[in-house]
């Protein structure tokens, strides 16, 4: 007996229908990535803060270019 291939159940297909997200699971994904951006940006800014501290220390010892005449 040969099995048919559905192409909407293969892996990677963009053909593939999506499944049906209600409204209140759209809602309760936003909420959750609102919330975790929130605590990401804190995180981001902290990074950033430590990366232009290394980045100044960096220019700060790096000798200086000599300008050609």
């Amino acid at each position: 007996m040969a099995r048919s291939r559905r192409p909407e159940l293969e892996k990677d297909n963009p053909l593939a229908p999506q499944p049906y997200v209600g409204p209140r699971r759209r809602q309760a994904r936003a909420r959750q990535s609102n919330s975790t951006r929130r605590v990401s940006q804190s995180e981001m800014g902290k990074t950033l803060q430590t990366l232009m501290e290394a980045a100044e220390r960096f220019v700060n010892g790096a000798p200086r270019d000599r300008r050609r005449s």
